[in-house]
């Protein structure tokens, strides 16, 4: 209080006379003082005046709260501009202000004497102090992350009858297969679930949309009244820090305005929009309480620092849903008895126009598509890894014939050893593939390619030689380093039984197998290269427009399976180009 009490009297004593003088009189027509409460003599005594007013000012204003002193500075401010005066009329000013009058013991305003009495500053600052605590919610929710988004779409959810969510509701299995072979790329996944969720979107009936939009109007409000620039719109007050009464100097009274009504009137019109708005919202509870329930969820799940639970969990929702909806009632509340905001339409506004209702537009529909989208290209994403591991266990069992001895290999060799990690796996199936698959199905159909089909084109049938001895030199190599494995397993597996295996031993083991999986990626990094260009070279086969080549493929054959079908060899390379597919995609993803 003495602090305060200096900053005054070294204001004043910064006045000039006749600033003293208006000061005063503008200090008892504001605050409605009685000519006998004080009464500024007419004396050229100047230390008197000082005397008098430094006294009133400490006596009387000092005791005031910051709610009056800001008053004196905003019922200033509302007086500056009388241009617009002249576009009211007569008759609404008056009906509006005996309507006004009539609902007060005390009148709060007379246009007349073109003056609002200290409500409408204690409602502004009451708004504020309310909109201050409810910012603390609202910082928490950004700091939630898309904790509103999600609480919308749980709400559309609950509203649509069985309605859709999951990837399994958009995209059918094949075409996320071929997502996962890189068959299909993630653009024309994305274009596919596009036209798969837009249908279902349209297939919503639009009032459903209608009713979301709805619920969640109060929530847009609040947010925006939250977030209102109080901090700019007092800027134009000479007030810094709202909550910091000491800020206030009374030399600020003396300076004058140096903007003009014009200048902030932005700043009001979008605060009484929201008010205005106020007075007719629904608050919903069951929003509130949803919204409060996600983001303890999301934040949780964030910090994961403690397991929640569920009771702690609805405890908190509970305190916090109390305390967040004792503030919106205060607020609504407040908007709904104050009758400044009819003063305000009056004063600012045209008041034969209806003021504004402050909804920001909000697009359920598009919302809901697009947030849907991300949502499911999210679990497209997510299970991709696991879904792969899926894919080639599957791929595998429909390829060969005995897929356990490549899936359960962890417990057939080197047992007891954490070899998860390693490429065993990968060189099992290339040895599996080349015993059973290759060899069985797929090099009868290359050399009948190369002594039949290119007999007369020496060019092709020279690089399909070619890729035939680099695939047999190949076979050869894997043949090696799986009898290799074979043999070190064996000898480990001796040991095992005589316990001579100790820690030096098994670090010798763990050697030798990085070594070899080393020498495994080695070769199936060359193996997918040379299938590469097979498959290239076959297709190229398949589309040649020699005469002779394509005579040679059409040629008509029994099939063996079934004698009433004929087949031709360019069926026969199409099968085989399926099984070169097939293999590609495991030995990348195995």
């Amino acid at each position: 209080m003495s602090g305060n009490n200096n900053s005054v009297y070294n204001s004043i004593g910064q006045l000039s006379k006749e600033t003293k003088n208006r000061l005063m009189n503008d200090i008892k027509k504001s605050l409605g003082l009685n000519s006998s409460e004080f009464v500024l003599p007419n004396s050229s005594n100047e230390p008197y005046v000082d005397s008098q007013l430094e006294k009133f000012l400490s006596g009387r204003l000092m005791e005031e709260s910051f709610f009056i002193r800001m008053w004196l500075t905003i019922l200033n401010f509302f007086q500056k501009d009388k241009s617009k005066e002249d576009i009211y009329k007569t008759y609404v000013i008056k009906n509006l202000e005996n309507q006004i009058n009539e609902m007060y013991k005390n009148p709060v305003i007379d246009f007349k004497k073109e003056c609002l009495h200290v409500g409408f500053v204690e409602m502004f600052f009451g708004v504020y102090r309310y909109s201050m605590e409810l910012k603390e919610f609202f910082r928490k929710l950004e700091k939630g992350g898309i904790v509103v988004e999600q609480t919308i779409l749980e709400i559309i959810q609950s509203k649509v009858l069985n309605s859709k969510k999951n990837l399994e509701d958009f995209l059918d299995e094949g075409k996320y297969e071929l997502f996962l072979k890189r068959e299909k790329t993630q653009n024309d996944l994305e274009e596919s679930l596009k036209v798969k969720i837009n249908d279902y979107i349209n297939s919503i009936p639009s009032n459903t949309y209608r009713i979301v939009s709805d619920m969640f109007e109060f929530y847009y409000v609040f947010n925006s009244l939250a977030f209102f620039p109080y901090k700019s719109f007092f800027s134009f007050f000479n007030v810094d820090l709202l909550d910091n009464a000491e800020n206030i100097s009374i030399v600020d009274l003396e300076v004058g305005f140096g903007t003009s009504f014009s200048s902030v009137s932005k700043y009001l019109n979008y605060f009484f929009d929201i008010l205005y708005t106020l007075k007719d919202i629904e608050i919903d509870e069951d929003i509130v309480k949803s919204i409060i329930s996600n983001y303890f969820l999301i934040s949780d799940d964030i910090s994961n620092s403690e397991t929640i639970s569920r009771e702690d969990h609805m405890s908190r929702v509970e305190y916090v849903l109390k305390n967040v909806l004792s503030i919106l009632s205060k607020i609504v509340g407040l908007s709904r008895t104050l009758p400044y905001l009819d003063v305000f339409r009056v004063y600012c506004k045209n008041p034969v126009a209806s003021p504004k209702k402050y909804v920001p537009f909000f697009d359920v529909k598009n919302f809901y598509e697009n947030i849907l989208f991300l949502n499911v290209m999210g679990q497209a994403i997510k299970k991709r890894d696991s879904s792969l591991k899926v894919l080639v266990i599957k791929e595998i069992k429909s390829l060969v014939r005995d897929p356990s001895v490549i899936l359960n290999l962890k417990g057939e060799i080197f047992n007891e050893l954490n070899l998860s990690h390693y490429s065993f796996k990968k060189l099992y199936f290339l040895n599996d593939f080349f015993k059973n698959i290759y060899d069985v199905r797929m090099m009868e159909v290359l050399r009948t390619i190369n002594n039949v089909v290119l007999i007369n084109n020496h060019d092709l049938r020279n690089i399909y030689v070619d890729i035939e001895n680099n695939i047999a030199a190949l076979k050869k190599e894997i043949y090696n380093i799986y009898f290799e494995i074979d043999y070190k397993n064996e000898e480990f597996e001796r040991y095992k039984r005589e316990s001579k295996i100790d820690d030096p031993y098994k670090e010798r083991i763990l050697k030798w197998c990085l070594n070899e999986s080393v020498s495994i990626d080695k070769v199936s990094n060359r193996f997918v290269d040379y299938f590469i260009e097979l498959k290239k070279r076959c297709l190229a086969l398949l589309e040649n427009h020699n005469v002779f080549i394509r005579k040679s493929l059409t040629v008509s054959y029994k099939s063996m399976v079934n004698e009433d079908k004929k087949i031709t060899l360019a069926d026969v390379i199409g099968n085989l180009l399926e099984i070169i597919n097939q293999t590609l995609f495991i030995v990348r993803n195995l």
